[in-house]
C-alpha cells in the first residue's frame, strides 16, 4: 500500500498539480477577496524538515528505547519502517486529494482581487461594486500561474499535509504510551503526543493569518488530513504481528 500511495502521489502531482482549476466568477464587491497576502509564515519545505528530521527520527528512537533490556534488531526495524512509511503514505495520499479538491472547487483566495487587478492596484471604488469578472480573461493580470494559484484555495494544502503528518505522529505516540507498563512514562509520552498535534494546528492557523486561505479552507484541509492519517494508521496497526509481546516494552 505504501508503494501504491507514492505512485498515486506522483501521478497526482503530474496530472493535477499543474492543472487549471475551475474558474468561478469573481464579484468585485466581495470584500473577503480584498486582503493583501502577508507571504508565507511556514514554507512547504519546513513541513518536510519537521517530518523527516523530527517525527521520523523520533519514531526510530522510541522503537529502540522501548525495547531496552529486551533488544530485537529485526523488531525495531520492522516497526520503525511500518510507522515511518505510514506517516509518509498518509501525507502522500492527502496531497493527492488536496490537489483534486483544489481543481474541482476553484475557491478564490482572500487576496484574489490583488492577483486579478495587480498587487499595486488600489481597493475597488463604489462604481466597481457591480462588476463581475467571469474568468481569468477578465483580469488585468496576464500571468495564468498567478491567477490559477489564486483559484486553488480550498482545501488548504498546508493544513491538510501538516495535519496528516502531525496527527499520524500523535496517534503513533499514543500507541507507544498505551503499550508502556510504567504509568509515569506512559503519561509523559501522552503529553508529548500533544506537541505534533499542536504543530499541525499552528501551521494551519498561519495560513489564515497570512491571508492566503479562508477559515473554511483550513477546516476542510485539516479534516481531510486527519481522516486520511487515521485510516492509514488503522491500516498500519493491522499489520502488527499477532505475536508481538507488549511485555517487551519498557515501563
Amino acid at each position: 500500500m505504501f508503494a501504491g500511495s507514492l505512485l498515486w502521489f506522483v501521478i497526482g502531482k503530474l496530472t493535477l498539480g499543474s492543472g487549471a482549476p475551475r474558474e468561478n466568477p469573481f464579484f468585485v464587491a466581495d470584500a473577503g477577496l480584498w486582503n493583501a497576502s502577508n507571504g508565507e509564515t511556514v514554507p512547504p519545505v519546513q513541513l518536510l524538515i519537521v517530518f523527516f528530521a523530527a517525527f521520523i527520527p523520533t519514531m526510530l528512537i522510541l522503537e529502540i528505547l522501548v525495547r531496552i533490556g529486551n533488544w530485537s534488531f529485526a523488531e525495531v526495524v520492522r516497526n520503525f519502517f511500518r510507522f515511518a512509511f505510514g506517516l509518509i503514505g498518509s501525507v502522500a495520499i492527502t496531497a493527492t486529494f488536496v490537489d483534486l479538491g483544489k481543481l474541482a472547487v476553484g475557491e478564490l483566495r482572500p487576496d484574489f482581487y490583488a492577483r486579478c487587478y495587480g498587487h499595486e492596484a488600489s481597493l475597488p471604488t463604489s462604481t466597481m461594486y457591480s462588476d463581475v469578472v467571469d474568468d481569468n480573461q477578465g483580469c488585468k493580470e496576464d500571468d495564468l500561474h498567478v491567477l490559477n494559484t489564486g483559484r486553488r484555495s480550498f482545501p488548504s494544502g498546508h493544513a491538510g499535509l501538516a495535519m496528516a503528518g502531525s496527527f499520524f505522529m500523535t496517534l503513533y505516540l499514543l500507541y507507544v504510551a498505551k503499550r508502556l507498563k510504567r504509568p509515569w512514562l506512559s503519561q509523559i509520552i501522552f503529553f508529548v503526543a500533544l506537541v505534533p498535534f499542536s504543530y499541525g494546528l499552528w501551521v494551519s492557523m498561519t495560513r489564515v493569518i497570512d491571508n492566503v486561505h479562508h477559515p473554511a479552507d483550513i477546516v476542510g484541509g485539516a479534516l481531510l488530513g486527519m481522516t486520511v492519517s487515521s485510516l492509514y494508521y488503522l491500516w498500519t496497526i493491522s499489520l502488527e504481528p499477532g505475536d508481538l509481546d507488549a511485555d517487551k516494552y519498557l515501563g
